[in-house]
């Protein structure tokens, strides 16, 4: 007599799913409700430019 037991195993990620959001989570597999959205600035209190509210830095290049 063969018995065959299935076993199934489910794995929630839980994360932030926006790829827009500053801190997105590419292994989510559950939105969660936990993005924050990125506010483009100088993160950098050392410079004349600096955003207190940016989260995300934003880097010019300039092109000659």
């Amino acid at each position: 007599m063969l018995i065959f037991k299935i076993i199934l195993v489910y794995i929630y990620v839980y994360g932030c799913m926006d790829s827009e959001a500053f801190n997105y989570f590419e292994n989510a597999t559950v939105d969660d409700g936990s993005c924050i959205a990125a506010v483009y600035g100088c993160t950098s209190p050392n410079y004349e430019e600096y955003n207190p509210d940016a989260n995300t830095m934003m880097v010019h290049v300039l092109l000659y």
